[in-house]
């Protein structure tokens, strides 16, 4: 009896010993988790500050002035989501300049480089006259080796020529582009229905083209300005943002972007945003005059 006592306390006192040393390889398993998450949590936090510091060391600090032409803008970042890049750039031929509006999915190295590559091909590539689907697909050709399978970026490009006023653009991913007629109670969409750019992306670019009248303006937005949430979890929609810009006084581009920005943010019920917004509208000043391009 006393054996098969000693034999049950033997066994306990093993299956404590064996529980023990589970314990202890948990435990320091758990502290190597913890020193390698907080690891992984300082990066991401250095890329996040590197990416909205290159950000704002890219993104143009003043518009350069377009004879003939109005422009504002505005970017106002997100606490979470984002990585918004724009920028206008007068060509070689100095009868044209061009747009260009970009977003990423998040704060990683495909946003970083997309920034990089925006302010350096962009620039070089419009000053050979590059055409706006080409020029994305250009930036693609150099960005998807460096894409993880969860990064998307949206890109809009379009080029203003003088000579006859049309408007040449192309697109991937999701915007919200219009053109305004002057003295019309109407906006006319553009099209971007093409997918975003991703490891998987195929889809062959198409050139769009509008012809642009005197007062007339183009108005280009980020999607993220339907994207954000108010404290009922619900997004701004297309007919308000519309309202917006049919509502705003017509004598400035400025008072245009401030009045969709007012009445977003009312709806939103604060200054704050989880998605990066940015605006940026144009206006022909100057009476069209097209010359002839025979």
């Amino acid at each position: 009896m006393s054996d098969k006592k000693d034999e049950l306390i033997q066994k306990l006192q093993d299956e404590l010993n064996e529980s023990r040393a589970e314990l202890s390889i948990y435990k320091n398993r758990v502290k190597q988790l913890n020193v390698e998450l907080e690891k992984i949590i300082n990066n991401i936090g250095r890329d996040l500050q590197n990416t909205l510091k290159l950000q704002k060391l890219l993104s143009p600090t003043e518009i350069p002035k377009i004879s003939g032409f109005e422009i504002s803008s505005k970017f106002i970042p997100g606490e979470k989501k984002g990585s918004n890049y724009f920028d206008i750039f007068d060509h070689s031929d100095k009868l044209k300049f061009s747009l260009l509006l970009t977003s990423c999915s998040g704060y990683s190295i495909s946003s970083l480089l997309l920034s990089v590559l925006m302010k350096l091909t962009g620039s070089v590539e419009a000053k050979r006259g590059t055409s706006p689907q080409q020029l994305i697909n250009k930036v693609y050709s150099e960005l998807k080796d460096f894409m993880s399978d969860e990064d998307k970026v949206s890109i809009f490009y379009g080029t203003v020529d003088k000579r006859d006023y049309l408007f040449n653009y192309a697109s991937a991913g999701s915007f919200l582009a219009y053109h305004q007629l002057h003295d019309r109670e109407v906006l006319q969409k553009l099209s971007c229905q093409n997918p975003a750019l991703d490891k998987r992306f195929n889809t062959e670019l198409q050139l769009n083209t509008l012809s642009l009248g005197s007062k007339d303006r183009l108005i280009l937005m980020t999607d993220g300005i339907l994207l954000n949430h108010n404290s009922k979890k619900n997004p701004w929609n297309e007919e308000e943002l519309k309202e917006s810009i049919l509502g705003a006084p017509r004598k400035g581009v400025h008072e245009v972007r401030n009045e969709i920005l007012f009445q977003n943010e009312k709806f939103l019920g604060t200054d704050e945003r989880d998605f990066d917004v940015t605006v940026l509208i144009t206006e022909v000043k100057d009476a069209v005059i097209k010359l002839a391009t025979e």
